[in-house]
């Protein structure tokens, strides 16, 4: 299952549009040739930044020295643009070679320089490409928002192609997030542009795409037919990168249908393309499909040492994203074969490099080999140590969606265009019928006035039936919302009842023990006569030692659940917090409780509860307050919480991209109780977090 969807990954990211594709060896060395013989500083640097962006696919070690040299050029001669081009080719072999923080580094560059050279369509490309590496990061929700920023350029611009792969970039975000519908929409989209302008690449591209979701429903004949419809598109346009694309999917497609000699042959053909090209990154990924359809065949020799094949290539090229998916299938490997300490020794060896390159898949795969591995080594500990940190990583980047739902936006999509063809056709027939029957005015005003209330008619049907279609789209989208956020609540509670049993268990059992051990020591020190005072004191360092360990877990059971809570409500435990903090004498809260005569469902008191603790701790944290303000109340059936600290304050827009779960438990905590979140902040002057909770709506 792992396997499958990094292959699907994978696939997706291939015709996603980000990758910059080789230029041919005769065309590097035309630019090679020119490089040798020009002598204009300017036009010297537009080569050497061309250099670098063609090499930095497969020969990065070259690209950099052409990169480097025209950065330095251009910078002696404050050439501006020629310096935003090299830092955009420096960018891009950092992005192939997973260096994702480098390469958005460099990206930012040259999109500063961009913008004040007022060129549009530079600031568009570096949007794209940020998009494109946030997206390799695994931060969708960033990618989606430059993509968008790039196709607003692009609508401004009235440029069709860009705003074409604008349509089919998002589109592949949204199909890896599992919103196949509004993938589709988007690529759909595309389609209908690239049709308009006779872009026989980006139309095999969006057949391509709509394959992919086809495949990801298991719907592989279907996929098939569109795999083909572009790879008949690459044949016609001789794209070798292309048709090797293609034969891949269309191998993935076989080897999921169990039909491995028909894939082997798919991946090989792919790889003669790749090594013809010379195509290192290519040839590294089919020799890792054709490792993963031996593996299912059970020719674990034949699939590991094509696997060795596809890690040799990617360690060549520091290509840290596939090195890491080679170690994970290979840990995949010698977890079927049941050698297990090997398994976990080429997982953490992926696991390492997908941190450094910031791949959550491998780092969800890695986290999966290990807790299992362990776990059948009888290593409970660590295996449950993994599982967490599996939970913790895990993102569902592969939801399976109605099948039936894709059928109807590609049905729908299809029926638009006969339509449209139909409109076309019946035009031009009027205008036949017209001319033929000039002098007979009683006849054609018949026919006429019936074509007119033909047309009425079937447009008035397709208004009702759009109209009932666009409903449907809201309440699917709605009933979609609300299952999130029962399916987060659902989570929340899980984890609270854990916090519970794990606290009562520690209080109840543990410290139950705990205090017996002391009751026995203590007796046996009234009934034992120790010969000297160093065989007393040790019996009175245990005692000591027993003491710490119920106060320990008095606290650690504290910190889970706080007794105060479930025993006496909100309004005690918030302030038994804040003597806490208090107590500390490093930060100084007044706090203010009013309207809790009453105890509120425990669901809410503990939400409420953690939402409070968190705004702290990150004041705690990162504030440098010295002075909180705590007004909580329940007036009306209504909570109110105002806390304002007198700290550093913060940039209000930075919190979507924080990276850290503080902010996004408090958000999604508050809409659990269907509240609201009002933050106002700037920097050096303090912080006031605002929320509103009723309590005569539903919890949802």
């Amino acid at each position: 299952m792992t396997k499958n969807k990094f292959i699907l990954f994978f696939c997706i990211i291939i015709f996603f549009g980000f990758r910059i594709e080789a230029s041919g060896q005769s065309n590097i060395d035309s630019l090679l040739v020119k490089l040798k013989s020009e002598k204009h500083d300017t036009s010297k640097i537009n080569i050497l930044a061309a250099l670098c962006e063609k090499l930095s696919v497969n020969n990065f070690e070259k690209a950099i020295l052409y990169g480097q040299e025209g950065l330095q050029l251009a910078i002696k001669i404050n050439y501006k643009n020629g310096i935003a081009k090299c830092f955009f080719g420096l960018a891009g072999i950092s992005k192939n070679k997973g260096d994702y923080k480098i390469a958005i580094d460099y990206y930012n560059k040259s999109l500063k320089i961009k913008e004040e050279l007022r060129d549009k369509k530079g600031v568009s490309d570096c949007y794209n490409n940020i998009g494109a590496v946030q997206y390799f990061k695994g931060n969708c929700d960033s990618a989606i928002q430059y993509f968008q920023k790039s196709l607003i350029i692009s609508e401004q611009l009235n440029d069709n192609r860009i705003k074409a792969q604008c349509y089919n970039n998002i589109g592949s975000i949204l199909c890896i997030q599992g919103n196949s519908d509004k993938a589709l929409e988007y690529y759909l989209k595309s389609l209908k542009i690239n049709e308009g302008i006779g872009n026989k690449i980006e139309m095999s591209k969006c057949y391509n795409n709509i394959g992919n979701i086809l495949f990801r429903q298991v719907s592989y004949d279907k996929a098939l037919e569109y795999y083909y419809k572009s790879l008949k598109i690459k044949i016609e346009l001789t794209d070798k990168i292309g048709m090797s694309n293609c034969y891949n999917n269309i191998g993935l497609v076989h080897k999921n249908q169990g039909n491995y000699d028909k894939a082997i042959e798919s991946f090989r053909l792919s790889l003669k393309i790749h090594e013809g090209l010379g195509d290192k990154k290519g040839m590294s990924n089919c020799y890792n499909n054709i490792g993963n359809v031996f593996s299912d065949q059970g020719k674990f020799a034949l699939s590991n040492e094509n696997y060795l094949k596809s890690l040799k290539i990617s360690e060549e090229l520091g290509d840290k994203k596939e090195i890491a998916g080679v170690l994970s299938n290979i840990a995949g490997l010698n977890h079927s074969l049941k050698n297990y300490n090997s398994s976990i020794k080429y997982a953490e060896m992926g696991l390492k490099i997908a941190k450094e390159a910031g791949v959550l898949e491998q780092q969800k795969t890695a986290y999966e080999y290990l807790s299992s591995s362990y776990d059948s080594l009888g290593n409970y500990k660590k295996a449950y140590e993994n599982y967490k940190l599996l939970k913790q990583i895990y993102d569902s980047l592969f939801n399976v969606e109605k099948h039936k739902q894709l059928v109807e936006m590609e049905t729908k999509y299809q029926t638009e265009k006969k339509e449209k063809e139909i409109e076309l056709l019946n035009i031009k027939s009027k205008n036949q019928v017209l001319l033929i029957n000039q002098e007979k005015n009683k006849k054609r005003n018949l026919i006429i006035i019936f074509f007119a209330l033909f047309v009425l008619i079937v447009t008035s049907a397709l208004l009702f039936y759009y109209r009932y279609k666009h409903k449907q789209k809201i309440l699917i989208a709605e009933a979609m919302a609300e299952q999130q956020k029962l399916r987060f609540k659902e989570v929340i509670e899980a984890q609270e009842m854990e916090r519970k049993r794990i606290a009562e268990d520690l209080h109840d059992s543990l410290g139950h023990m705990l205090a017996t051990a002391k009751l026995n020591m203590s007796e046996l020190k009234d009934v034992v006569c120790f010969n000297d005072s160093e065989d007393e004191s040790i019996l009175k360092n245990t005692l000591e030692l027993i003491d710490d360990s119920c106060k320990e877990v008095r606290s650690i059971s504290h910190n889970i659940m706080p007794v105060v809570l479930t025993r006496l409500g909100i309004a005690a435990s918030v302030n038994e917090l804040v003597s806490k903090i208090n107590n500390a004498h490093k930060l100084q809260i007044d706090c203010h409780i009013d309207g809790f005569d009453k105890r509120l469902t425990e669901s809410v008191e503990i939400a409420v509860y953690r939402i409070i603790q968190e705004i702290l701790s990150n004041i705690i944290k990162h504030a440098d307050a010295s002075l909180v303000s705590l007004v909580f109340l329940n007036k009306n059936n209504q909570l109110s919480l105002c806390i304002k600290d007198n700290g550093k304050g913060m940039n209000v827009m930075e919190i979507e991209k924080s990276k850290g779960a503080g902010w996004k438990n408090i958000y999604s905590r508050v809409t659990m109780l269907n509240g609201s979140v009002d933050l106002i902040s700037q920097i050096g002057e303090g912080t006031e977090i605002s929320i509103l909770i009723s309590l005569n709506s539903k919890v949802n």
